[in-house]
């Protein structure tokens, strides 16, 4: 049977959800939806390793060490068509400023304590499903991945 790979090809739907320390769902309304995501990036953050040399007295090297390079995490970064306020309360988990039924803004929260934990979310998002020379035939968006903000790890799915 052949395996039917395709590409991800644009950046359709973003659902964000609220976890706790250990990434479970918090129960609740606990997941924002939007159709207005632009961009997502997830590049590694990568420390270069550490290059000896030994040279003698005039200056030649004699011993060369080059350290392998370490990874310490992936950077995420999210970017929006349209300010999306009960979107960003939800993620900083701000209240929000309303005019009648419509969230018009929302109250930055204050700095958190040191033991105090950070509000966390996972980030979901869909992308149309390219195969051969058009889009799959199945007509489905396909979910690529999650970032657990309060784990700091990227899970594929």
């Amino acid at each position: 049977m052949a395996v039917n790979c395709g590409v991800s090809f644009g950046l359709c739907r973003a659902r964000i959800t609220r976890v706790d320390a250990s990434g479970n769902v918090i129960a609740g309304t606990n997941a924002y939806i939007t159709d207005l995501p632009l961009t997502v990036t997830v590049t590694p953050n990568i420390e270069a390793g550490n290059s000896i040399v030994v040279r003698n007295g005039c200056g030649c090297a004699v011993a060369r060490k080059k350290f392998a390079d370490t990874f310490n995490w992936w950077e995420f970064s999210f970017q929006d068509t349209a300010l999306e306020p009960q979107m960003e309360a939800f993620m900083l988990g701000a209240e929000t400023i309303v005019d009648g039924v419509d969230v018009v803004g929302l109250a930055y929260p204050s700095s958190l304590a040191c033991d105090e934990d950070e509000p966390a979310v996972a980030f979901e998002f869909w992308t149309e499903h390219g195969v051969g020379s058009g889009q799959d035939l199945r007509g489905e968006q396909v979910e690529i991945a999650h970032q657990g903000v309060g784990s700091g790890q990227w899970h594929p799915v």
